[in-house]
């Protein structure tokens, strides 16, 4: 889900992006679980993967500018107030977020790996709705309660990235 979510936000800024490209040439991995998620894929995308969070994806952004001679500016908003999200929806900029499958209770392995961990495409809000874009259903927008995005969202660390142009 995360080389998806990003390769979406990519295709949506106008970049030639596909997520099989980009996994394969340019997403740092880890061969195992032991890695760092922060820095790393963990393990094989296309087979066992697992996941990572914002700045593997920020440096994902960077090799690939690097190979292609693109300019992709991006800012990594995690840690960020909820509503520095909207205002990237209000600028016409997606956002992808980290939240859980299902909008279900985070829930962690004894190692403290996430089970549960999904990354989506924050598309659009309302005062009581979002709308996600969520690669397990294909390109369909989904609308869930705001309210459960920004509980599910905040327990997953406050976890967001946004291409800026």
């Amino acid at each position: 889900g995360r080389i998806t979510s990003l390769t979406i936000v990519m295709n949506y800024e106008g970049y030639a992006a596909d997520k099989c490209d980009m996994s394969d040439n340019y997403l740092p991995k880890w061969p195992d679980l032991s890695g760092d998620p922060e820095h790393y894929y963990l393990r094989e995308p296309r087979s066992n993967g697992f996941y990572c969070f914002a700045p593997c994806l920020c440096t994902t952004l960077d090799n690939y500018n690097a190979a292609n001679g693109t300019s992709i500016e991006y800012c990594d908003l995690t840690g960020s107030d909820v509503s520095a999200l909207y205002e990237q929806i209000d600028a016409d900029n997606p956002v992808v977020v980290w939240g859980t499958l299902r909008w279900g209770t985070p829930r962690k392995y004894k190692s403290g790996l996430y089970r549960n961990l999904h990354c989506m495409v924050l598309a659009g809000y309302t005062d009581t709705t979002v709308t996600i874009i969520d690669p397990i259903y294909g390109d369909k927008l989904k609308t869930i309660k705001r309210s459960t995005f920004e509980t599910v969202w905040t327990q997953m660390g406050s976890r967001a990235l946004v291409i800026t142009n």
